[in-house]
């Protein structure tokens, strides 16, 4: 067997292994937040019957961003938005998000719409953090997420808040 064939299988191994413990990570993580509790907090908050002013956490230029705004300009509606960017991947983001979900949580908004484009699950990694649900938890200001990417990538960011959706671009429009 050349050695590049017996490498290519050792590394695909590995990678087997890695998402194993990514996943079981993961999972743990919703059922310790499920067991405190901390899954439906944010759904209990109360929502302003027409809420305008929308606080926003994303990465402007993203996919994300752009279809979210897109939606609301289009709305005809008086959305007043403000936007804390932020890095939506890599080491820097969940930091990032959580300073941003804390700024915009003193009041100022009726919302919190933390939203993100698609990407790998390796790219998304920092919806899986800890502190960005346990912020999403605590926030006293309804939260919502919206993403671009499948089902199948839901985060436990994605479990914590009030209202789950699909972009706007998937809902109709009149």
């Amino acid at each position: 067997m050349p050695p590049g064939s017996h490498w290519l299988h050792r590394h695909g191994h590995r990678c087997r292994g890695l998402l194993g413990d990514v996943a079981r990570r993961r999972q743990e993580l919703i059922n310790r937040l499920k067991e405190e509790g901390l899954l439906e907090a944010n759904k209990a908050r109360p929502l302003s019957p027409v809420p305008l002013r929308v606080g926003l956490v994303a990465s402007p230029g993203t996919e994300g961003y752009s279809d979210f705004t897109g939606q609301l300009l289009k709305s005809g509606y008086g959305f007043e938005i403000l936007l804390v960017k932020t890095a939506v991947q890599g080491e820097s983001a969940p930091a990032q998000i959580v300073s941003a979900l804390e700024t915009l949580d003193q009041g100022q908004v009726d919302l919190i719409c933390l939203v993100r484009g698609g990407g790998s699950k390796g790219d998304l990694a920092c919806f899986d953090d800890e502190s960005v649900a346990r912020a999403i938890a605590g926030a006293s200001t309804p939260v919502f997420t919206e993403s671009v990417t499948p089902a199948m990538n839901r985060s436990p960011t994605w479990w914590r808040t009030r209202e789950r959706s699909p972009p706007p671009s998937w809902a109709k429009t009149s």
